[in-house]
């Protein structure tokens, strides 16, 4: 079995997909997805369907909607059973959802889960980069960023628990770009950044990392008129739409450019060559 979060909720059972149609249910597999391994109670369930102003019904409701995920998602097979097929007769089966005390748990190995595979992936790039492994780095990173198939549940109705969770992993999602393009910036990979790094800014106006990192790239590449542009762009978006002026860090650098100070040059340690992108199971699908 395989469950996606990031992007639309997607369920496979070995290469058959699971389709799984009523609304509420994908919230309440979303969430259970979400704390894989921990029990989600059941208020936390109530409330994210339902909010402040559950019916009368809600737990019983609730009772139905778990009864329909475990229909609609076979147990655990054995490594002897193939893919759509049943276990030897007598074997016993794991449930991948099981009630715990006031809720539910679902079982599934973190390889099982795109969220988990991405987690795992962030946390040992920034580890790499923390050491200076910078192809490594830039590697594992990328390896996360390619999990990534569009917003998290995005087809899922978000109650105020995912919702929450939604804003956060947006965060951490751009976080883990910013590195991956920090590495192989420290590569030279200065050009081949410049393309992505555009795109970025024009979707993330105010963030001045993205903008430090572009003005960089572009100075390190040669342009530095451009560099000077960008600077100018996000001056221009900060004072029109928020009344600010760009942070310190941000207009020493614009200086530095603008002096073309030495120390702004690139320099090579001993040229190290960036390991081939990975790529994770998900980035296929």
């Amino acid at each position: 079995m395989r469950f996606g979060l990031l992007g639309m909720l997607e369920v496979f059972d070995g290469e058959r997909r699971v389709t799984l149609s009523a609304p509420k249910v994908r919230s309440v597999l979303a969430l259970l997805l979400l704390h894989s391994g921990r029990v989600v109670h059941t208020a936390s369930l109530i409330d994210e369907l339902w909010g402040e102003n559950p019916p009368l019904t809600a737990l019983t409701t609730l009772h139905t909607y778990i009864y329909q995920l475990r229909k609609a998602i076979p147990v655990r097979r054995t490594t002897d059973a193939g893919p759509g097929e049943p276990a030897p007769t007598g074997t016993p089966q794991p449930q991948w959802l099981r009630t715990a005390y006031a809720g539910y748990v679902a079982d599934i190995p973190p390889e099982s889960i795109d969220l988990r595979q991405f987690e795992s992936l962030a946390v040992q790039g920034k580890q790499a980069l923390d050491r200076g492994v910078m192809a490594e780095a830039a590697g594992l990173l990328r390896a996360a960023q390619s999990c990534w198939r569009g917003p998290f549940a995005a087809d899922v109705r978000h109650g105020r628990a995912l919702s929450a969770y939604a804003t956060k992993l947006d965060e951490e999602w751009l976080r883990v770009v910013e590195q991956a393009i920090e590495a192989e910036m420290a590569l030279g990979l200065h050009r081949e950044v410049l393309g992505e790094l555009r795109q970025l800014v024009m979707e993330h106006p105010f963030s001045e990392g993205l903008y430090q990192q572009l003005m960089l790239a572009l100075y390190r590449s040669d342009r530095r008129f451009d560099a000077i542009q960008e600077y100018q762009c996000l001056r221009r978006n900060m004072v029109d739409e928020l009344g600010l002026e760009p942070s310190r860090a941000v207009r020493q650098l614009h200086e530095a450019i603008l002096n073309s100070d030495p120390s702004l040059d690139f320099r090579y340690a001993d040229r190290p060559r960036p390991r081939p992108r990975q790529h994770s199971d998900w980035s296929a699908h």
